[in-house]
């Protein structure tokens, strides 16, 4: 039991590093992490750059990159983290907790509004049993249970947090006229 229960947990570390790796690199090239420096109109222009591309490493290639951030992470296990840091030059490491902290009470939020909301439908739904009602909480929730978390994530903040259906629905319904407020020009 306790080779087996070792294996796993070996494996699950494995797992960790290499979608880390995967992740890491699909990050380093998705975006240009010079962008705002190079469309900047600064004076000190290219001092700026070069201080980012030393902070960052970014002369280096993104598994080398990879190489680098993974041997500070593995640090914290004698307690010297290393996570890097941002743009602005503040250590990762000293961020987290904030970050932390508002992931947690985000997740203690969700867990409680799902206790709520489940059971307060399957009580009506167990009480109006093959009724049209029933049949569409359950289609809803199969199709909402079967959708990946990252995905219900993404379109929960581009429709809630990004205020798009609001603009969206709202552009449409109310076309301003000469007179009429409009707050954001549309």
């Amino acid at each position: 039991m306790v080779s087996f229960i070792a294996r796993r947990i070996l494996v699950s570390v494995l797992i960790l590093i290499a979608a880390s790796f995967i992740m890491y690199n699909l990050a380093a090239i998705a975006g240009n992490p010079l962008q705002d420096l190079q469309q900047s109109n600064s004076p000190n222009r290219e001092q700026l750059i070069a201080a980012r591309v030393a902070a960052q490493h970014l002369d280096l290639i993104p598994p080398l990159r990879w190489g680098l951030w993974i041997s500070g992470v593995g640090k914290c296990v004698i307690g010297q983290c290393d996570l890097g840091v941002t743009f602005q030059n503040q250590p990762v490491a000293q961020l987290l907790p904030q970050a932390v902290g508002s992931t947690i009470q985000l997740v203690t939020f969700s867990f409680v509004l799902a206790i709520i909301f489940g059971i307060g439908l399957g009580v009506v739904t167990a009480l109006r049993v093959y009724s049209g009602f029933d049949y569409s909480i359950t289609l809803v929730s199969f199709f909402l249970y079967s959708l990946p978390s990252f995905l219900m994530a993404v379109l929960l903040k581009s429709f809630i947090a990004l205020d798009y259906w609001t603009r969206a629905v709202w552009g449409r319904l109310h076309r301003h006229g000469p007179g009429d407020d409009c707050v954001n020009g549309t």
